[in-house]
């Protein structure tokens, strides 16, 4: 944990900024899911990615691909940590919310297959037009079974 706090305290200000935001909003899905039904988890992230954040500002100075391409870096690294990580739902709820926040549109998918056991899994990852953004899957066998969920 320590080599963890050297190096956000190695980050620039923008990085820093960004990081919490995601942290932040990291620990609100995750204690949502377990204590939240979804529709009203769906409205609340709806509700936070609405703007008026230093964040606005950030996303003015970036490129649509440095938004997402940051976005995702952020989610991805604050997954490494043992104590934060979670679920694909929750990542993918994460960044949804975070990428709304900066305008840029994506879907939700979910989908279920039976692994090698016979047993029922489930997955989730993010879209944005056909482009996999997060939790991309080998898509053999794995069954949608939602179009795409927007917030």
């Amino acid at each position: 944990m320590t080599r963890a706090l050297h190096r956000f305290l190695t980050l620039s200000f923008r990085d820093k900024l960004l990081l919490t935001w995601v942290l932040c909003l990291h620990l609100v899905v995750v204690v949502g899911i377990r204590l939240i039904s979804f529709g009203s988890l769906c409205r609340l992230l709806k509700t936070v990615s609405r703007g008026g954040t230093l964040l606005t500002r950030y996303a003015a100075r970036e490129s649509r691909e440095r938004l997402i391409g940051g976005s995702l870096w952020a989610i991805r690294l604050i997954n490494q940590q043992p104590l934060f990580k979670a679920s694909c739902l929750a990542q993918v709820l994460t960044a949804q919310c975070l990428l709304r926040h900066f305008d840029i549109p994506t879907e939700a998918h979910f989908g279920v297959k039976r692994d090698g056991h016979g047993c029922l899994r489930a997955h989730a990852w993010l879209q944005s037009g056909e482009r996999i953004l997060l939790n991309s899957i080998d898509r053999v066998g794995w069954i949608p079974f939602n179009r795409g969920v927007g917030l």
